[in-house]
Protein backbone atom coordinates (compact mmCIF):
# COMPACT_ATOMS: atom_id res chain seq x y z
CA UNK A 1 0.00 0.00 0.00
CA UNK A 2 1.02 3.57 -0.59
CA UNK A 3 0.46 6.08 2.19
CA UNK A 4 0.58 9.81 1.51
CA UNK A 5 1.25 12.37 4.24
CA UNK A 6 0.39 16.00 4.09
CA UNK A 7 2.67 17.99 6.38
CA UNK A 8 1.71 21.60 6.95
CA UNK A 9 2.96 24.22 9.36
CA UNK A 10 3.12 27.96 9.77
CA UNK A 11 6.85 27.63 10.52
CA UNK A 12 9.63 26.50 8.24
CA UNK A 13 10.84 23.76 10.60
CA UNK A 14 8.97 20.65 9.58
CA UNK A 15 9.83 17.06 8.86
CA UNK A 16 9.84 13.50 10.06
CA UNK A 17 12.81 13.05 12.35
CA UNK A 18 12.29 9.51 13.57
CA UNK A 19 10.99 6.14 12.49
CA UNK A 20 7.38 6.11 11.25
CA UNK A 21 5.13 3.74 13.23
CA UNK A 22 1.77 2.44 12.10
CA UNK A 23 -0.80 0.86 14.38
CA UNK A 24 -3.93 1.38 16.43
CA UNK A 25 -4.42 4.95 17.57
CA UNK A 26 -5.00 4.06 21.24
CA UNK A 27 -1.87 1.94 21.61
CA UNK A 28 0.31 4.43 19.72
CA UNK A 29 -1.04 7.33 21.79
CA UNK A 30 -0.36 5.46 25.04
CA UNK A 31 3.22 4.71 23.96
CA UNK A 32 3.69 8.32 22.87
CA UNK A 33 2.44 9.65 26.20
CA UNK A 34 4.67 7.30 28.21
CA UNK A 35 7.68 8.21 26.07
CA UNK A 36 7.35 11.94 26.79
CA UNK A 37 5.93 11.64 30.30
CA UNK A 38 9.31 12.36 31.91
CA UNK A 39 9.57 15.77 30.23
CA UNK A 40 6.07 16.67 31.34
CA UNK A 41 6.66 15.50 34.92
CA UNK A 42 9.98 17.37 35.13
CA UNK A 43 8.45 20.52 33.67
CA UNK A 44 5.51 20.48 36.07
CA UNK A 45 7.80 19.70 39.01
CA UNK A 46 10.02 22.65 38.15
CA UNK A 47 6.96 24.91 37.87
CA UNK A 48 5.71 23.70 41.25
CA UNK A 49 9.11 24.22 42.90
CA UNK A 50 9.34 27.71 41.39
CA UNK A 51 5.88 28.61 42.72
CA UNK A 52 6.80 27.39 46.22
CA UNK A 53 10.11 29.27 46.09
CA UNK A 54 8.35 32.46 44.98
CA UNK A 55 5.96 32.23 47.92
CA UNK A 56 8.82 31.49 50.33
CA UNK A 57 10.84 34.43 48.99
CA UNK A 58 8.28 36.78 50.51
CA UNK A 59 9.58 35.78 53.95
CA UNK A 60 13.29 36.27 53.24
CA UNK A 61 15.45 39.25 54.06
CA UNK A 62 16.00 41.66 51.20
CA UNK A 63 19.67 40.69 50.91
CA UNK A 64 18.68 37.09 50.15
CA UNK A 65 15.69 37.90 47.95
CA UNK A 66 17.65 38.88 44.82
CA UNK A 67 19.48 35.58 44.48
CA UNK A 68 16.43 33.60 45.61
CA UNK A 69 14.11 35.21 43.06
CA UNK A 70 16.67 34.82 40.28
CA UNK A 71 16.98 31.11 41.17
CA UNK A 72 13.19 30.91 41.19
CA UNK A 73 13.14 32.49 37.72
CA UNK A 74 15.74 29.97 36.51
CA UNK A 75 13.67 27.05 37.78
CA UNK A 76 10.43 28.51 36.37
CA UNK A 77 11.91 28.99 32.91
CA UNK A 78 13.48 25.52 33.01
CA UNK A 79 10.03 24.10 33.69
CA UNK A 80 8.61 25.99 30.73
CA UNK A 81 11.51 24.82 28.55
CA UNK A 82 10.91 21.18 29.53
CA UNK A 83 7.20 21.50 28.79
CA UNK A 84 7.81 23.39 25.55
CA UNK A 85 10.34 20.81 24.38
CA UNK A 86 7.94 17.89 24.78
CA UNK A 87 6.38 16.77 21.47
CA UNK A 88 3.38 15.48 23.43
CA UNK A 89 2.20 19.03 24.04
CA UNK A 90 2.35 19.89 20.34
CA UNK A 91 0.63 16.67 19.30
CA UNK A 92 -2.29 17.01 21.69
CA UNK A 93 -2.77 20.78 21.56
CA UNK A 94 -2.19 21.42 17.87
CA UNK A 95 -4.07 24.71 17.83
CA UNK A 96 -1.63 26.18 20.34
CA UNK A 97 1.63 24.89 18.83
CA UNK A 98 2.86 28.32 17.78
CA UNK A 99 2.11 29.72 21.24
CA UNK A 100 4.04 26.86 22.90
CA UNK A 101 6.96 27.53 20.57
CA UNK A 102 6.89 31.22 21.48
CA UNK A 103 6.70 30.42 25.20
CA UNK A 104 9.71 28.11 24.77
CA UNK A 105 11.71 30.87 23.05
CA UNK A 106 10.67 33.51 25.60
CA UNK A 107 11.56 31.14 28.45
CA UNK A 108 14.99 30.59 26.96
CA UNK A 109 15.46 34.34 26.54
CA UNK A 110 14.57 34.88 30.22
CA UNK A 111 16.57 31.88 31.46
CA UNK A 112 19.95 33.02 30.14
CA UNK A 113 20.14 36.45 31.84
CA UNK A 114 18.59 35.02 35.03
CA UNK A 115 21.29 32.34 35.11
CA UNK A 116 24.01 34.92 34.59
CA UNK A 117 22.53 37.18 37.29
CA UNK A 118 22.35 34.30 39.76
CA UNK A 119 25.90 33.28 38.90
CA UNK A 120 27.07 36.86 39.33
CA UNK A 121 25.39 37.19 42.72
CA UNK A 122 26.63 33.87 44.07
CA UNK A 123 30.18 33.63 42.71
CA UNK A 124 31.34 37.01 41.43
CA UNK A 125 30.42 39.60 44.11
CA UNK A 126 31.59 42.42 41.80
CA UNK A 127 35.14 41.14 41.23
CA UNK A 128 34.84 40.88 37.45
CA UNK A 129 33.19 43.85 35.76
CA UNK A 130 33.12 42.07 32.42
CA UNK A 131 30.62 39.55 33.83
CA UNK A 132 28.29 42.42 34.68
CA UNK A 133 28.81 43.93 31.22
CA UNK A 134 28.04 40.56 29.59
CA UNK A 135 24.91 40.20 31.74
CA UNK A 136 23.68 43.66 30.73
CA UNK A 137 24.33 42.83 27.07
CA UNK A 138 22.44 39.59 27.55
CA UNK A 139 19.47 41.37 29.15
CA UNK A 140 19.34 43.76 26.21
CA UNK A 141 19.57 40.92 23.71
CA UNK A 142 16.88 38.96 25.54
CA UNK A 143 14.54 41.96 25.52
CA UNK A 144 15.17 42.31 21.78
CA UNK A 145 14.57 38.59 21.30
CA UNK A 146 11.29 38.65 23.24
CA UNK A 147 10.05 41.72 21.33
CA UNK A 148 11.03 40.09 18.03
CA UNK A 149 9.27 36.85 19.05
CA UNK A 150 6.04 38.74 19.77
CA UNK A 151 6.42 40.80 16.58
CA UNK A 152 6.99 37.67 14.49
CA UNK A 153 3.99 35.94 16.10
CA UNK A 154 1.73 38.93 15.41
CA UNK A 155 2.85 38.93 11.76
CA UNK A 156 2.06 35.21 11.28
CA UNK A 157 5.78 34.29 11.17
CA UNK A 158 6.55 36.19 7.94
CA UNK A 159 10.03 37.01 9.27
CA UNK A 160 10.95 33.41 10.07
CA UNK A 161 14.41 33.44 8.44
CA UNK A 162 15.47 36.52 10.39
CA UNK A 163 13.82 35.15 13.52
CA UNK A 164 15.70 31.85 13.27
CA UNK A 165 18.97 33.73 12.81
CA UNK A 166 18.47 35.88 15.91
CA UNK A 167 16.81 33.35 18.22
CA UNK A 168 18.60 30.19 17.13
CA UNK A 169 21.94 30.88 15.46
CA UNK A 170 23.04 34.01 17.30
CA UNK A 171 21.47 33.03 20.64
CA UNK A 172 23.20 29.65 20.58
CA UNK A 173 26.55 31.43 20.13
CA UNK A 174 25.74 33.69 23.08
CA UNK A 175 24.79 30.59 25.12
CA UNK A 176 28.10 28.93 24.35
CA UNK A 177 30.01 32.05 25.40
CA UNK A 178 27.94 32.25 28.59
CA UNK A 179 28.58 28.63 29.53
CA UNK A 180 32.30 29.04 28.85
CA UNK A 181 32.32 32.06 31.17
CA UNK A 182 30.41 30.20 33.88
CA UNK A 183 32.64 27.13 33.67
CA UNK A 184 35.81 29.23 33.53
CA UNK A 185 34.93 31.36 36.54
CA UNK A 186 33.72 28.27 38.43
CA UNK A 187 37.08 26.59 37.87
CA UNK A 188 38.88 29.78 38.88
CA UNK A 189 37.03 29.88 42.21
Amino acid sequence: KVVYFKLQTSMERLGIHSQVQLGQFESLTRAYIIKDLLNIILGCAFLFIAAIMLICSLFLRQIQQASWISLCLIILTLGMIFLGYSPFIYANFTDFGDIFLDVFDISLAVFLPALMYFFEKVFDNGKFKWIRIFRKFQIGYSVFSIIFTIFNHLNQYHFMDTYVFFTLTLLSTIMIVQFIIIIGVSIFF
